[in-house]
């Protein structure tokens, strides 16, 4: 059943499906591993704000092979991650699928460094499907597949030294102003042999943000492929597809 895992260095199974009024799973203990062993976590059936299908602010966090799916999605708070790592160190993120509709599939903030997020599917309709916030730095995003109307993978406010590669990034319905890959106020960030495709207004977009690395994207379908704003010492290499209706290349100094 949902509730707090609180047995350090355990590894806690699914056996079934889980239903929950709220937050399905709470790690309060380093070192546990949660395997839902592709079993499904309906999660927030409520609807209430900031609850999630699995929460943690543990070091050594790993949650893997899990169904998180939004149990209610009528309540249009942005406040109900699927999955929550918050201010928690060294969490590996492996081989799940998080359906969302109104808030983040996954979220990572305040801190939490090294966190890895690997192969894993994730659908959101109206945030950011995988979100790096607030000095949550040094995190590795590798072969994930991002459906989005609004923005793929977002790394913003401090999200320094984040390595995103081998990443596949597909826009949904071509909401206005949304992106595949947007970069804000994070430098040092290393984007490698990624994938954008379908409706979005910016392919890659990189904003206040210095030192960041682009090799080998490969963009087709939105309005400007790759876009730099106001950021100094981006370098762009190999990047030898770029196709968009208006902009392959957008540089913006002031």
């Amino acid at each position: 059943e949902c509730g707090e895992l609180s047995v350090p260095n355990k590894i806690y199974t699914m056996s079934a499906d889980l239903s929950s009024a709220g937050t399905c799973f709470n790690i309060t203990a380093e070192n546990v591993t949660l395997d839902c062993d592709n079993h499904r976590i309906n999660y927030s059936t409520s609807g209430t704000n900031y609850t999630h299908g699995v929460y943690t602010n543990q070091f050594n966090s790993t949650i893997k092979n899990c169904n998180v799916v939004d149990g209610n999605i009528s309540n249009p708070s942005n406040n109900k991650h699927g999955i929550y790592v918050y201010d928690g160190d060294n969490s590996t993120l492996m081989n799940n699928y998080v359906n969302i509709t109104n808030s983040h599939g996954i979220d990572v903030r305040e801190s939490a460094y090294y966190t890895r997020i690997i192969n894993n599917t994730v659908v959101s309709y109206t945030g950011p499907a995988i979100y790096i916030y607030s000095n949550a730095m040094y995190s590795t995003l590798r072969d994930n597949t991002v459906f989005s109307n609004t923005t793929g993978i977002y790394t913003y406010n401090g999200a320094h030294n984040t390595t995103i590669i081998n990443n596949t990034v597909s826009g949904i319905s071509g909401t206005s102003g949304s992106r595949a890959i947007y970069v804000v106020g994070s430098h040092y960030n290393y984007l490698d042999n990624n994938t954008i495709n379908g409706l979005f207004s910016y392919g890659v977009l990189v904003y206040g943000s210095n030192d960041v690395n682009i090799f080998r994207v490969n963009i087709s379908g939105p309005d400007d492929a790759l876009s730099v704003w106001r950021a100094n010492n981006t370098f762009v290499k190999d990047c030898t597809y770029l196709n968009a209706s208006d902009y392959a290349v957008y540089v913006l100094s002031e």
